[in-house]
This record gives structure tokens, C-alpha cells and sequence, in this order.
């Protein structure tokens, strides 16, 4: 329930003063019609008006053999232009993007540290927070009243990562100690991991799980790489990089494994020997510090300490041609940028293109689920957090709207890409709603 009585902002949604709390998606229907009836023939209100279009006749015969026939024609969507296709349901706009502020979804019971951790289940139905005090909290995301299922302190140890496994069996908790926590979300138990065999590793603070549910992977210092047994939770396999790491990353599957080092080299594992089977520098970026990935389009994005992040085309992740089918949606002067270019022996990347709205280091990037948008943020400067229309390069001006975000910590996309989460220094987690996605 949100409060609308308090709230100067959403008063003027009350149909009288005997309403003091709204459901989100009573709130939201208030909302559109609000906009609605101050600004006439808005963008926001043509595509509600498609989107509840389609709701209303989605079991109608006529209009679901339409909706297919536009279906099929999307599949396309990377081999035309975004002239011939923007005004597509299935291809989102690059002007604007429509959402709604669902206000701070932990406001009740807010965080007495800063937010470090804010992820999905894979099922999308939970969201898991947690921060330096030690507390981890469980969202059940029910679209309509978002209610807080579990909540667990870990008093000996201020959590900076947890992430749900792959088969959202389990919440793995670590922090910069010599041990780590695993919470089963079936019998809801707590597991303490002690010293680790065969390692003297003093703080298990950063690590990621990969897609397969098989391996953990731990970092440590001097480009160490430690490669835990997900079932085991024992180390089977030590990595040595001659760099820092800035992220990792894997594929799909997680039988590739992609780490990038601050000087901007990645580094590709293959996962079933541990063999590193090739590495590419990314031209532009100085200082590299987070990284991500979309398979399906072969696409590479590196942010660095300037603020910039650059959008690159690596073949080698999936297909070159999807790739060069991408780059048709782009402008012609980055045609020329495609192909890795060999300086001694070592193949360079230049970047289809670059980002340049933030100014501080870019802390974390992520694509959607279906690679249309990416989402950056940095740490040290209020409202530094950005949407990025992927296949113009476009930064939504619309989005956000709010100036009182805080310093955002951490952020993530939905598994469906209907929410986006953000965490910052205030200790709360604020919740929006992007309409494009019917699916959250």
C-alpha cells in the first residue's frame, strides 16, 4: 500500500479524504488518468491507450491473429531501420519512455546504512535487499501490494554482495570476512562457511554466480580468481590475471566466463577446462571499472572512471552477424568501427558509441532482458543514474524526473524489465514502473 495522505505529491489522486492508502496498481490507473487530463496528446497517453488496448482484447480471435502477424514482422527488427519500425509494439521508443514512481518500496523499515544490494529472483515474484547494517530483506512482488515476506540480520557481518543462485534455491551473503553465509529459501535456514579447504583467502566480499548454477566466482588481490564449487562450496580452480580486475561477467549458459581489467583488456575462460581462449582491449576507455554484456547481439559495454561509457561489437560472444545486422540501426560514420584491429599481435575494439551524460565513475551497467536498454549509474554524484536507448544511443530525457534520488548505490532491471529498482545512501529502495513491459 503507498501512502497518498501524506504524500503532498499524491493528494490531488484522493477522491476523498477518507483515502489514506492506495494499492500501486489503483495508484497507477489515478496517475495515467491524471496526465492525462492536464497534458493533452502526450506520448505517455497514446502508448497507456495501445497498452490497454491490447489487454482489453487479448482473447479476441481477430486481434490476436494481428498481434501475431506483428510479431512475425519484428523478427526483422535488426535487419531495418528505426525509421520503419518505431512505431512497432514490440520496439520501444527512443524519444520518451513512459513510468511511474511507486515511491520507496522499503519505507516502512528503511536501512540504517547505505543500499548495496537490490536483485530479483529469476522468477521475478521476490526482491531481495540488503546494506552495511546487516540486514537482508525479501519483497514478495505481487504487482499489487509489494508486502515484506522475510527479513534477516547478520550481525557479525555488514553485507556489500548477496545474490539469489541461479535455481532461486538459495541467497548467498558475504562481506569483507573470512567467512560467508548462505540462506536456503526453501527450509529459510542460515548457513554459516568457515574457512574455506584449501585457501587462506581473508574476505569474500565480491563474487558472481554463474548462469549454469556451477560455479561461484571470488576475487581477490593481484588479479587472483578463485573458482568455488556451487555444491561443494570448495575451490577447484585458482586464476591468475597480471591485472586488476574491474567485473565479470559470463554468457548465457556460463560456459564462457568474461573478466575485464582496468587497463581495459577482457579476458574470455572457457569454463569446462578454465583455459583462457582469447582477449581483446577496448579502444577510448582509459580506466575501465564495470562491464556487461548481450549475448544475443554480441554486444559489449564498458564503463571506465571518466563517466563514459562506450558500446562495443565483439564477435565472439555469440554471432558477427547479428552484430552487423545491429549496426544497421546505428549512424554510418561507426560502420567503419567493426572489425578488431591488430596492434601488436593484440586485437583492439574500437566502440560503436559512446555515452557521456555522467561525470563520475561509472559504478554499474546492465542490459534488459531483450537489449534494448541499458541502465548506468554512478556512485559519487546525486542522480547519477541513466536509461539509454541501446540502438540509437539516445539517453531518455524524461527519465528520471525525480532530483531526489540520492547517491544511487546500486540498480537493477526486473527479469521482465516491467520494474527497476534503485538503491542509494539513504538506506531506501525506490521502486518505478516502465509500461513498455507489461511483464514484470
Amino acid at each position: 500500500m503507498i501512502d497518498v495522505k501524506n504524500d503532498t505529491k499524491l493528494r490531488v489522486l484522493r477522491k476523498g479524504f477518507h483515502e489514506t492508502e492506495l494499492r500501486a496498481s489503483v495508484l497507477m490507473k489515478r496517475q495515467r488518468k491524471h496526465y492525462n487530463n492536464v497534458n493533452e496528446n502526450t506520448l505517455w497517453r497514446n502508448k497507456n491507450k495501445k497498452i490497454e488496448s491490447l489487454t482489453d482484447t487479448t482473447n479476441e480471435k481477430n486481434n490476436i491473429t494481428e498481434n501475431e502477424d506483428v510479431k512475425n514482422e519484428n523478427m526483422n527488427f535488426f535487419q531495418s531501420s528505426v525509421g520503419m519500425t518505431k512505431h512497432s509494439k514490440d520496439v520501444i521508443s527512443n524519444h520518451s519512455i513512459a513510468f511511474a514512481d511507486f515511491t520507496e518500496i522499503n519505507g516502512k523499515s528503511p536501512h540504517k546504512s547505505i543500499i548495496t544490494v537490490v536483485e530479483f529472483h529469476p522468477n521475478g515474484q521476490l526482491l531481495m535487499i540488503a546494506g552495511f547494517d546487516g540486514m537482508l530483506q525479501i519483497y514478495q512482488m505481487s504487482g499489487e501490494i509489494n508486502s515484506l515476506l522475510k527479513r534477516i540480520i547478520v550481525s557479525d557481518l555488514p553485507i556489500r554482495e548477496a545474490h539469489f543462485t541461479p535455481d532461486g534455491k538459495e541467497i548467498v551473503i558475504t562481506g569483507r570476512r573470512h567467512y560467508f553465509y548462505t540462506f536456503d529459501l526453501i527450509s529459510f535456514q542460515m548457513n554459516r562457511i568457515d574457512r574455506v579447504f584449501g585457501t587462506d583467502f581473508a574476505s569474500w566480499e565480491q563474487f558472481w554466480c554463474s548462469p549454469n548454477n556451477i560455479h561461484f566466482i571470488f576475487t581477490g588481490a593481484l588479479g587472483t580468481l578463485l573458482v568455488m564449487s556451487r555444491q561443494t562450496k570448495k575451490i577447484i580452480k585458482t586464476l591468475h590475471i597480471s591485472q586488476k580486475i574491474a567485473a565479470i561477467t559470463f554468457n548465457n549458459n556460463g560456459n564462457y566466463m568474461y573478466v575485464l581489467t582496468n587497463s581495459a583488456g577482457l579476458y574470455v575462460y572457457a569454463m569446462n577446462n578454465f583455459q583462457c581462449v582469447d582477449y581483446v582491449e577496448f579502444v577510448g576507455i582509459a580506466d575501465a571499472t564495470s562491464l556487461a554484456i548481450y549475448p544475443a547481439l554480441s554486444l559489449v559495454a564498458v564503463g571506465c572512471r571518466s563517466g563514459v561509457v562506450s558500446l562495443y561489437s565483439y564477435g565472439f560472444i555469440q554471432n558477427v552477424e547479428n552484430a552487423k545486422n545491429f549496426m544497421l540501426l546505428l549512424d554510418t560514420k561507426t560502420l567503419n568501427t567493426y572489425n578488431g584491429n591488430a596492434t601488436n599481435n593484440t586485437k583492439t575494439i574500437n566502440p560503436l558509441y559512446s555515452i557521456e551524460n555522467l561525470l563520475t565513475p561509472i559504478a554499474g551497467i546492465s542490459f534488459n532482458h531483450d537489449g534494448q536498454l541499458l541502465l548506468i549509474y554512478s556512485k559519487l554524484k546525486e542522480n547519477s543514474v541513466r536509461l539509454v536507448h541501446v540502438a540509437s544511443g539516445r539517453v531518455y530525457a524524461n527519465w528520471p524526473q525525480q532530483t531526489n534520488l540520492g547517491r544511487v548505490q546500486v540498480s537493477r532491471f526486473s527479469p521482465h524489465s516491467g520494474y527497476l529498482v534503485i538503491g542509494n545512501d539513504f538506506g531506501y529502495v525506490r521502486l518505478m514502473r516502465l509500461f513498455f513491459y507489461p511483464q514484470c
